[in-house]
Order: structure tokens, then C-alpha cells, then sequence
């Protein structure tokens, strides 16, 4: 899977190999990674139960008004829910693989079809309230 990676934004932030920058530093080779039951916020450092990443990454925005500021990335959303989508489009990468373009959700190295269903997946596996 190290071919040319795609992101919707240009920062990504991988929990599995602590990664946090441009696309183009991302290596997505998950063949040799296990399945995490914790992962490390590249943006903090703190440990994170992979089922709360999502939610934990909603510490890193920044609350003004309606409007929030992505602390990764410094782009500026109106509402909770753009918010929160904008979050979870640093947690996937793209790869053409062919002439199809695969989608990994970099919480835990799943590969999909489409971009939409790995979104979805981090809204159903990685984002639930944390202890």
C-alpha cells in the first residue's frame, strides 16, 4: 500500500504511527500493525482508547461563537456537526490503487471503498465518549 496518498485536507494525523503532518510524509503500510486497543494523539501526546479517538479530537477544536478553529490545521467551520466532519477528514488518507482510489481510516488501518463509509466507520468505531 506505498503508493501516492490523497487526503481531503493536506494535514493528517495518524494515531497508529503517532504521525501528524502532510499527506505526502504518510506512509500507509498497515500490513504489520496489529490492531490497537490504545493509541497515542499525535497532536497532544495523550493515550487514547482507539474507540474515543474521534471524540477525543474534538479537544482540538477551538470554540468561538458558532464558529470553531481546528487546532491542527487552523481552518475555520461554522457549527458542531462541520466541525466535527472536518475532524474525522484528518483521520483518512486516500491511494490509488489502479484505477481505484481506496480509502484508510488511519485510527486502525481498515481500507474502503469510498470516502463516505470511512467517515461513517469513524463516526460507528471511533467515536465514542471517553471515561
Amino acid at each position: 500500500m506505498a503508493e501516492a496518498a490523497y487526503a481531503p485536507l493536506k494535514v493528517v494525523v495518524c494515531p497508529i504511527c503517532n504521525y501528524m503532518g502532510d499527506v505526502k510524509g504518510l506512509k500507509l503500510d498497515y500490513t504489520v500493525v496489529s490492531q490497537p486497543i490504545e493509541v497515542t494523539c499525535p497532536k497532544c501526546g495523550q493515550k487514547v482508547p482507539i474507540e474515543s479517538i474521534v471524540t477525543h479530537m474534538r479537544r482540538h477544536l477551538k470554540v468561538g461563537g458558532r464558529n470553531y478553529t481546528c487546532d491542527i490545521c487552523q481552518a475555520k467551520v461554522q457549527g458542531e456537526g462541520q466541525a466535527m466532519r472536518h475532524m474525522k477528514e484528518h483521520m483518512i488518507a486516500g491511494f490509488r490503487k489502479g484505477s481505484v482510489m481506496l480509502w484508510v481510516c488511519l485510527a486502525c488501518g481498515r481500507v474502503f471503498k469510498y470516502r463516505s463509509s470511512a467517515l461513517a466507520h469513524l463516526s460507528t468505531f471511533h467515536e465514542r465518549p471517553m471515561d
